[in-house]
């Protein structure tokens, strides 16, 4: 025995002498000595380990969560090896809460935009998979579904399945696709069996299953580089996992890693990202990773790279002597000419702008109902509230013989500004209509601009015939034109979100306690605003706490009030202590010089208003009509903007059970939808969204002198929000002038005699 154990000490020997002295390493550090230097920008250095395939990411062509079993299949792409293919899933543009498996196009004409990022353009044509399900009520000869990828028309598919998802596959020309984002527009036409008209668009519905469409690729088109990484991160984040950061470091790393999950953000086309954190000593990953971050703490790992780890993940490998906000400006400039998604048109007051420049899509209605959205945004710090007039130069046609009572409404955030008929004068070139809007029906921020048709069944008993051509057309030459403002805001919820940077994300302690973690990587990554191009008025700041933090806001609201929000969020807040003091929270206000000036300023005209709106019997937090709005209803979330001499500075109350995914996607869709969070309070319901309470007494900024050239609008925007106050300003200013009469008088006649 004790031989055999010399001989098995001598051959551990042996190994040892011949291996060298090499330290244990975690499994995503490079096996190789030479360090990993920085990439350039533009460019992505590899350091390659295992080549093990990436399993986890290989999903199957049919999905397995039951319907693809079910589906019918056809099949005209080339022949091979299934297990070879990875599925690059579609994600919808529209939906950037990415936590739908289903998207679903309602009514006789509906398109949609979906994304997928290739690592890699592929030799060969790769097969596309779409699985999709119809209503009964569409009409198979004249229903269909149509692909166009980067804008290029790639198949047409007719709609054949009522009862299981049908499985469709095509191929695509590689020289149609491009590294990095790519676009889908899927375009659904469906007429209804029986009826015709506005009723039976309704009754007409295309899902397409997200989880098992795409593009199958083969599996070594996902390399260890940059855009293998990117295309791999965007694979897991479309599945709706947290994406694993592996680090043996001592201290947490969710306060500073946020500077890189904004830019991976971005990377993944905007995709909200839930961190999760694991020990670099982990061995195996979990489910359905395909991407990883590792934080390598060895003097060998500098810089950023990009390798295979041994469990076929696909990981970026970080050094922990490199500061994130140092990553993320690689990263950053890696990204560089990549394809994005575009912002919301911006609007500049004073000059018209072209429909053309609004919308990437045409503006055309196929169907009887079609509600074709133009969206853009206003400077945050435009405001006319008076009696001012936007204009729409409308330019537009329609089908001749269109049935009796055929209209186009023209809408603006919901508000209908001109009805216009659809029934007499079509088929020709029609003269550029002008149509006027008062101003006050727009917003700083994000606006939508609405063209509704509503065209009846003749007759509406009968299947729909079918028309190739649109019946209803808004040139792309039509003008808008929004007159320039003086520089104001309001008290709104959207303009202090709009200032607000990553940086300016704070947790309570109650907060960090309860929330999920990564929650503050996540809620601080979706906030892109930035100081120079958002006028504030002091320091931009959001608190986020818990129901129990509710109590902090005592010194804003009645004890009704929090009592109501505490109720509103199912969680009764503890009763407050009624010291008034400022909260914790709340007491670091200090910035610049001019910052603090201008705070002080800002905190005097409140009191004014606040003075003038307490003689006038309205008030801010103190109405009573907020605990009554609140009582009525329940919320997941709560957004609330407590103090107008501080108006950059709001609370954010989260439920600890809540999936902040849906919150943060909410938050980051702000920029996109006109439904987001607004006024003073807002409530989040995961599901169904926000709901906005605003109080009638409304708090003016003036954020640049008056001068002779804005008086009248500054004056109008006063006048329109506090009009008692102008009307007690003009009797006291016809009395001083009355009694000045009369002093003049009483004095001439004192002289004359």
């Amino acid at each position: 025995m004790m031989r055999r154990a010399v001989a098995l000490m001598a051959i551990v020997a042996g190994l040892a002498s011949q291996a060298g002295a090499q330290p244990l390493l975690p499994d995503d550090t490079p096996p190789a000595a030479p360090a990993l230097q920085a990439p350039a920008a533009g460019t992505a250095e590899t350091q390659l380990g295992l080549s093990a395939p990436v399993t986890d990411m290989i999903v199957p062509l049919v999905d397995g969560a039951g319907r693809g079993r079910q589906a019918a299949e056809t099949d005209d792409t080339a022949s091979g090896s299934r297990a070879e293919t990875v599925l690059v899933r579609l994600r919808e543009l529209q939906n950037r809460q990415r936590t739908a498996t289903v998207a679903e196009f309602v009514g006789e004409w509906t398109q949609k935009d979906f994304s997928f990022t290739l690592p890699a353009l592929p030799e060969a044509p790769v097969p596309f998979q779409l699985s999709h399900v119809s209503s009964v009520n569409a009409l198979p000869d004249s229903s269909f579904i149509r692909v166009e990828v980067n804008g290029q028309p790639v198949r047409e598919l007719p709609i054949r399945s009522f009862e299981d998802y049908r499985l469709d596959r095509f191929s695509i020309d590689p020289a149609l696709l491009r590294v990095g984002d790519n676009r889908v527009r899927i375009s659904v036409r469906q007429t209804h069996r029986i009826y015709c008209g506005v009723e039976a668009a309704f009754q007409l519905w295309t899902r397409v299953d997200l989880e098992a469409s795409g593009l199958a690729v083969p599996n070594g088109t996902f390399r260890a580089d940059f855009d293998g990484f990117i295309a791999g991160l965007a694979s897991h984040v479309a599945r709706g996992e947290p994406v694993p950061i592996r680090h043996d470091l001592s201290a947490p790393i969710a306060d500073r890693i946020t500077p890189l999950f904004s830019v991976l953000r971005r990377a993944v086309n905007g995709d909200i990202l839930l961190l999760e954190e694991q020990s670099a000593w982990q061995v195996k990953p979990g489910p359905n990773v395909s991407a990883r971050v590792s934080i390598i703490d060895d003097p060998r790992v500098r810089g950023v790279s990009f390798r295979r780890g041994g469990d076929g993940t696909l990981v970026m490998v970080q050094g922990s002597s490199v500061d994130f906000a140092e990553a993320a400006d690689m990263l950053q400039g890696m990204l560089a000419g990549r394809v994005a998604v575009p912002p919301v048109p911006q609007v500049t007051p004073g000059t018209a702008k072209p429909l053309a420049e609004l919308t990437q899509t045409d503006l055309v209605a196929h169907g009887r109902y079609i509600a074709m959205r133009v969206s853009f945004r206003l400077p945050n710090d435009w405001m006319l509230l008076a009696n001012q007039k936007a204009r729409l130069d409308l330019d537009y046609r329609f089908a001749p013989a269109l049935p009796r009572g055929a209209l186009l409404q023209i809408k603006v955030n919901g508000k209908t500004v001109r009805l216009l008929p659809l029934d007499r004068d079509g088929g020709r070139e029609l003269p550029t209509l002008p149509v006027s809007m008062p101003t006050n029906v727009l917003r700083a921020g994000q606006n939508t601009l609405l063209f509704e048709a509503l065209i009846p069944g003749d007759p509406p008993h009968a299947p729909c015939p079918v028309v190739n051509t649109p019946l209803v057309e808004i040139l792309p030459t039509s003008r808008f034109f929004v007159p320039a403002s003086p520089r104001m805001s309001v008290l709104d919820l959207d303009h202090a979100l709009a200032a607000l940077t990553a940086s300016d994300v704070l947790l309570t302690e109650s907060a960090q306690r309860s929330l999920a973690p990564g929650a503050h990587v996540m809620l601080a990554s979706v906030f892109g605003g930035t100081k120079a191009e958002t006028p504030t008025l002091g320091t931009p700041k959001v608190t986020v706490g818990v129901p129990g933090d509710i109590a902090l806001l005592s010194p804003f609201y009645s004890d009704s009030a929090l009592q109501a929000m505490g109720n509103a969020m199912r969680s009764l807040p503890p009763p407050s202590s009624g010291s008034g003091e400022m909260p914790v929270a709340w007491s670091d206000n200090a910035g610049s010089a001019a910052d603090g000036a201008m705070t002080r300023v800002m905190q005097m005209f409140s009191q004014l208003q606040t003075g003038f709106l307490s003689f006038s019997g309205e008030t801010y937090t103190s109405t009573t009509e907020l605990p009554a709005w609140l009582r009525a209803r329940s919320a997941d979330a709560i957004l609330v903007q407590p103090d107008p001499a501080l108006p950059e500075q709001v609370w954010l109350f989260v439920n600890p059970d809540l999936d902040l995914r849906a919150l943060a996607s909410s938050l980051a869709n702000r920029l996109y939808v006109d439904d987001g969070p607004r006024g003073q309070i807002a409530l989040f319901t995961a599901g169904t969204g926000w709901e906005n309470w605003s109080t009638t007494a409304k708090i003016l900024y003036l954020l640049e002198p008056v001068t002779p050239g804005n008086f009248l609008a500054v004056a109008g925007n006063f006048a329109t929000a506090y009009p008692w106050i102008f009307v007690f300003m003009l009797i006291f200013i016809t009395i001083a002038a009355s009694l000045v009469s009369v002093v003049l008088v009483l004095n001439r006649r004192r002289d004359n005699t």
